[in-house]
C-alpha cells in the first residue's frame, strides 16, 4: 500500500490530476474484475441482485461509500505527506469499534476503551508534530 501512495504522489509531482488517478484506478480495476468473471463463466449483475431490492440497495450504499472512501484517500494523498495518509487509513479499527458501538449496541469493555484512548492519543501527537 505504501507503494501506492508513493505512485500516487509521485504521478501527482509529474502534473497528473488526483481525479484521473481515480478515473485511470477504476478503470483498470473494473476490466479485470470483469474479465475474471467472464474467463469464470458467472453473471456481472447476478439473479440475487435482480430480485432482492435489499441486497441491491445494501450493495449501491455501499459502493457510494466506497468511492466517498476512496476520493478521501486521493486527495489526502495529494495534499499531506504520507506518513500522515498512513496513520489516518490505520485508524480504522478505532472508528469500527465506535461505529459498533453506537450502531450494533456492541458493549466494549474497560481495557478496550483505555487501549483506544491511548491510541488516539498517540494520533494526536503525530499530527501535532507533523509538518502540513
Amino acid at each position: 500500500m505504501i507503494v501506492y501512495m508513493a505512485l500516487m504522489k509521485e504521478l501527482q509531482a509529474s502534473g497528473v490530476a488526483a481525479l484521473d488517478i481515480c478515473f485511470l484506478r477504476s478503470a483498470f480495476g473494473f476490466v479485470h474484475a470483469f474479465s475474471v468473471l467472464k474467463w469464470r463463466g458467472e453473471s456481472f449483475y447476478p439473479k440475487v441482485l435482480q430480485e432482492n431490492s435489499d441486497v441491491r440497495n445494501a450493495l449501491i450504499g455501499r459502493s457510494i461509500c466506497g468511492v466517498i472512501a476512496y476520493l478521501c484517500f486521493v486527495f489526502a494523498v495529494a495534499r499531506l505527506p504520507l506518513g500522515l495518509v498512513s496513520t489516518i487509513e490505520n485508524t480504522s479499527p478505532i472508528w469500527a469499534s465506535i461505529i459498533a458501538t453506537i450502531f450494533l449496541k456492541e458493549k466494549l469493555t474497560f481495557f478496550e476503551w483505555t487501549i483506544m484512548a491511548c491510541s488516539f492519543s498517540g494520533i494526536i501527537v503525530i499530527f501535532l508534530t507533523a509538518k502540513v
